[in-house]
């Protein structure tokens, strides 16, 4: 086993990389749709960073997400801070390859205490924080979190952990950088772990490897879907198209045409649902991806839709919940 880096930066913060060729065995985990949120939006903006580089995004692996669970959940469990476990003797390559991954290159995060997924990749999870240090470096500021980094280089995420005293997270910290962005690595796991009756409290740890990847492509951004605009006026009805690859898809709603004011509002294989949790004559806007195990597209464009506020149901109408279900149930 060949060490070529290895970076330790503050006590909450520390990433590893190592090459190697190894042989392991078959490993049970878990699947992409059991992943927690938190895990699944580290993900999201770990594709999104690398989305800004150029570069591909990474698949979601099980094998990987085992290992980088049983780890958070170690270290909180037994109330310690390091890449090696078991008494500081087992290598976060040992646990990789104990869960079945065979691999030739692998790295590893580990990050401890912040209490998001925003705040462990950018140190902060303050849009205002970041906007105003970028005006600091004479650009204009961010408008949305899907902006954040777009535009900048290593010297100014250096430049932004020093401004936040060595608490810029995953992303200003140079060595768990070179992971999330590197270049060898097509497969990550994301483990979260929270344990009250410990140090930190939250444990966060990202695996990365090239070798036992998923044979299946991450979906394509599908067409935006379809909302009634009014159509209906106790609901809005959404509708889209299939796209190929996807195993379940999300929708979420928003308040406005972007993606920071948004809530998920439905997850599964339907490919039609009726939104009645809205109010009354205000627009909102759907946005639509897909799911399978290697992960999730970006987010489709919007469609908007309302309900009336003249609907008033008529005593003894039968309820939605039995149209709802069968609306799911269609292909």
């Amino acid at each position: 086993m060949y060490l070529i880096k290895r970076y330790s930066f503050h006590v909450i913060l520390c990433s590893v990389l190592y090459t190697v060729f190894c042989f392991s065995a078959p490993a049970s985990a878990q699947t992409f749709a059991q992943w927690k949120v938190q895990e699944k939006e580290v993900l999201d903006l770990v594709n999104l960073q690398r989305s800004h580089n150029g570069l591909s995004w990474l698949k979601a692996n099980s094998k990987l997400q085992e290992a980088a669970r049983l780890h958070s959940l170690d270290m909180g469990t037994n109330n310690y801070f390091s890449h090696n476990s078991d008494n500081g003797k087992t290598k976060f390559s040992a646990r990789i390859t104990a869960q079945g991954y065979d691999w030739n290159y692998a790295g590893e995060n580990i990050a401890a205490g912040q209490h998001n997924a925003r705040a462990v990749m950018y140190g902060t999870d303050e849009l205002s924080l970041l906007s105003d240090f970028d005006k600091r470096r004479g650009n204009g500021g961010f408008a949305s979190w899907s902006e954040v980094g777009k535009n900048w280089t290593d010297d100014d995420w250096d430049a932004w952990q020093v401004y936040r005293n060595h608490h810029g997270g995953w992303m200003g910290s140079a060595g768990h950088r070179d992971n999330i962005l590197s270049q060898d690595f097509v497969d990550i796991g994301i483990g979260y772990a929270f344990v009250e009756n410990s140090h930190y409290h939250r444990y966060w740890t990202q695996d990365f490897g090239r070798g036992d990847s998923n044979p299946e492509a991450i979906p394509s951004i599908p067409a935006a879907p379809s909302a009634s605009d009014g159509t209906y006026p106790d609901h809005v009805q959404v509708n889209w198209n299939a796209t190929g690859g996807v195993d379940i898809y999300l929708i979420v709603r928003c308040t406005d045409r972007g993606l920071d004011n948004c809530v998920e509002i439905y997850q599964g294989a339907a490919r039609k649902i009726m939104d009645t949790t809205i109010a009354d004559m205000v627009t909102y806007y759907y946005r639509l991806r897909g799911c399978n195990e290697s992960g999730c597209s970006g987010y489709s464009s919007a469609d908007s839709g309302y309900r009336d506020s003249s609907y008033v149901p008529l005593q003894g109408q039968p309820g939605f919940i039995p149209i709802i279900q069968l609306l799911l149930g269609k292909k």
